[in-house]
């Protein structure tokens, strides 16, 4: 993956670049090395290990918002303030095809189908947008009824619903295949929407708001299910289920993650401490063992 780029211009670049400039450690390089002795030597600089940073994808001209990866590991969508979408491919680096462009405002939040055919996009311009992954083409016109900016937008586990959380206060629900809007706004959040998120066997959906709560609704319904989550001091900014869908945790601008259980809708242990500022991501490690968070003091 390192020296993909100048092997796939000239396959005999893997004796004269990969082999004396990868890292002197790993036995198979080693190994190799005596094998060709009469390549370049690095006296200086040479790494002693892979380095982890494989790629560095660069293309859109402004902010960069949100990325995910496809479920079938073959491709990251990124979604940038530039107003686009980019695919890439995640084994290269490399763009696939031109930006998908739609949008007249940032895209603010994006999200693969679980059959990976399908990428939805969120916006400032108050609409969610579905686009062909295959092609890049946008499927039909733009789903809309929020009346402000959309900040989230995530897929149902069965990809038939989408779920979409705004700057007006509520929760959508919408036919992924046909883009209408399923019933009326999910409404009780007394500021704005920041997350949605779907457990993972599809009951319910989590939303984090700037009125410092989260919430659980039912997938189905779209009814409220229990009183809102409370215990955070500020801003709810990412909310998360665990596999199993048994827990929820929450990252927010007061510095913390708390962790919630999702029949109980009660707090598990103490919020979790460590950032020396706002809390802008959380996620489960795909064993519910860990948590990973991310936030503005730059650390994860």
């Amino acid at each position: 993956m390192m020296f993909g780029h100048p092997i796939s211009q000239s396959v005999p670049h893997i004796y004269p670049s990969a082999l004396p400039f990868s890292p002197s450690r790993p036995p198979l390089l080693q190994h190799w090395d005596k094998s060709y002795p009469n390549t370049l030597v690095i006296r200086a600089g040479r790494l002693e290990k892979w380095p982890t940073i494989l790629h560095i994808l660069q293309g859109h001209s402004n902010f960069i918002t949100s990325v995910a990866i496809s479920p079938d590991g073959t491709c990251i969508a990124s979604g940038s303030y530039d107003k686009t979408i980019r695919l890439w491919d995640a084994a290269s680096g490399t763009a696939i095809r031109k930006p998908m462009q739609g949008h007249s405002h940032w895209v603010t939040s994006v999200a693969f189908s679980p059959d990976s055919t399908r990428i939805a996009s969120g916006s400032h311009d108050k609409t969610i947008r579905l686009w062909d992954a295959a092609s890049g083409t946008a499927i039909r016109e733009p789903l809309q009824g929020h009346s402000y900016s959309v900040t989230s937008v995530a897929f149902s586990p069965d990809g038939t619903h989408i779920a979409s959380g705004s700057l007006d206060k509520s929760i959508r629900l919408w036919d992924a295949a046909s883009g209408t809007a399923i019933g009326e706004p999910l409404q009780g959040h007394t500021h704005s929407v920041r997350s949605v998120s779907f457990s993972p066997d599809g009951t319910h959906i989590a939303s984090g708001s700037a009125d410092k709560t989260i919430r659980l609704w039912d997938a189905t319904s779209g009814t409220a299910i229990g009183k809102p989550l409370q215990g955070h001091s500020h801003w709810i900014t990412s909310v998360a289920f665990s596999p199993d869908s048994t827990c929820i945790a929450s990252g927010s601008h007061d510095k913390t993650i708390q962790l919630w259980d999702a029949a109980l809708g009660t707090a598990i242990g103490e919020p979790l401490q460590g950032h020396s500022y706002s809390v802008s991501s959380v996620s489960f490690s795909p064993d519910g063992t860990h948590v990973a968070s991310g936030s503005l003091d730059k650390t994860i």
